[in-house]
């Protein structure tokens, strides 16, 4: 069944928006693991498995390849190490 927050989403867009909380989660463990998820869950409710891996493999190039470029398990957060740099230093 497909969730309501994702409806106006297209699949590029919610495949983003999964990438985009899996590298948040991997900087803030615990803080985006629900959402990050539901967005997984709801790319499995418009693609069967094969369908999903092809079109991340297209839409999100390297978006689970470890270093030694094994593909992450589905649904579990992206690889740190395409990650941009975060600055650390805010104005209080």
């Amino acid at each position: 069944m497909s969730q309501e927050e994702f409806g106006g989403l297209s699949n590029e867009a919610l495949a983003r928006v999964w990438f985009a909380l899996g590298l948040a989660e991997t900087r803030h463990p615990g803080e985006f693991t629900a959402l990050r998820d539901a967005a997984f869950t709801e790319l499995g409710v418009r693609f069967d498995a094969t369908a999903l891996a092809s079109f991340l493999d297209e839409h999100l190039p390297g978006y689970g390849r470890t270093d030694s470029g094994d593909r992450a398990a589905p649904g579990t957060s992206p690889a740190a190490d395409t990650a941009r740099p975060v600055r650390d230093t805010y104005p209080a």
